[in-house]
């Protein structure tokens, strides 16, 4: 029995919303392509605002050697440029690649270069929904490592972090088990 790649990626970010990450990019792998799916926002409170520094590329794709990750549409660019990123220098050994489809919130994340791009019509802590596909490609194609990265955005009070999990695909059994873990979990609160 084979499960939807959005089905597994849905029940992966349930289980997930305990996690920590203020802004969580799943990436998952299943049927001959990678997926990845956003849940949450950013504190953008914590964080220094530059300006002057408009952003020039529509093209959404990952740069794991460089920890880079961009969700680009051709209506929304984003615009407003903010610093102050610290942690992992990457999550893969792979070079850029680009996205076989996105939509969603216009993201631009290089911790590299210190770099977070959101839409200048972006609140600060609203949700930033976002998803693509890289269709046949898999995690080994696209120089992707499975684990869970997570990087600090500002400092203070308002400190904040955006992580990527890099999540193998689950056999049905698995998922089987996972799902039955969520919902004993759900009946206990």
């Amino acid at each position: 029995m084979r499960i939807p790649s959005k089905a597994i990626s849905l029940l992966l970010l349930a289980l997930a919303s305990s996690s920590q990450a203020a802004l969580l990019i799943t990436f998952s792998e299943f049927s001959g392509n990678v997926n990845y799916l956003a849940s949450g926002g950013i504190d953008l409170a914590g964080m220094t605002a530059v300006s002057g520094t408009p952003f020039s590329t529509s093209t959404s794709g990952i740069y794991p050697v460089a920890g880079g990750f961009s969700n680009q549409t051709a209506t929304e660019l984003p615009e407003l440029l903010y610093t102050g990123i610290s942690g992992p220098t990457s999550f893969g050994s792979g070079g850029q690649m680009l996205a076989s489809s996105s939509s969603g919130s216009a993201v631009y994340f290089s911790p590299n270069e210190n770099h977070l791009y959101v839409p200048s019509t972006y609140v600060s802590g609203n949700t930033l929904p976002m998803s693509g596909s890289y269709t046949g490609k898999t995690f080994a194609t696209l120089g992707l490592t499975p684990g869970t990265y997570t990087w600090n955005l500002g400092t203070g009070a308002h400190a904040d972090t955006l992580s990527i999990a890099v999540v193998p695909e689950p056999s049905a059994p698995l998922l089987g088990a996972l799902g039955a873990a969520a919902l004993l979990r759900r009946r206990r609160r």
